[in-house]
């Protein structure tokens, strides 16, 4: 409903984004991430969001680059960091 009423809200989507991906519609969730981003580049938890998304794809080196943004924008955000180590992680294994 929010985004009908402002479809160029970053949040209303990032949200949107976080419901679809908790009933795994993955691909819709992304869909909204990235609009989010689109709406607001420094949307850091949009970020992280879609790194989450894309590792649960296995698009692992996509993934890392959302994860580096979300701490360029906001580094202390504890949850990023551990997000990005354990794509790090997963980057390694698959080499």
């Amino acid at each position: 409903m929010a985004i009908k009423l402002n479809p160029d809200c970053a949040d209303a989507h990032n949200n949107l984004g976080a419901a679809l991906f908790s009933i795994k519609k993955t691909e819709e969730a992304i869909s909204h991430y990235k609009k989010a981003i689109q709406l607001n580049p420094g949307y850091a938890l949009a970020h992280n969001n879609l790194g989450n998304a894309l590792l649960q794809k296995g698009e692992i080196k996509e993934a890392i680059d959302h994860y580096r943004e979300t701490l360029k924008l906001k580094p202390d955000l504890v949850l990023a960091q551990k997000n990005l180590e354990t794509a790090l992680l997963l980057s390694e294994e698959l080499e």
